[in-house]
């Protein structure tokens, strides 16, 4: 069993490579309080540093992560 609820979503969302220029416009699979699933149009080695982005909330919303 998981330890955080998970909540499907569609919103979309740019992954950014904290290291590179941002990347394509993603949809968001599901987020919870443990963290938030994208796909990804390139592959992301574990522990790359990214910044999650949501435009609908505005571009100075951010938040930092890496890949599990």
């Amino acid at each position: 069993m998981r330890r955080f609820l998970r909540h499907s979503s569609n919103l979309p969302v740019e992954l950014r490579l904290r290291r590179y220029s941002p990347s394509a416009s993603q949809r968001l699979d599901n987020i919870s309080l443990g963290g938030a699933a994208c796909q990804s149009s390139q592959p992301l080695l574990q522990g790359t540093p990214v910044t999650l982005h949501i435009p609908l909330l505005g571009e100075q919303v951010a938040y930092p992560g890496k890949v599990a």
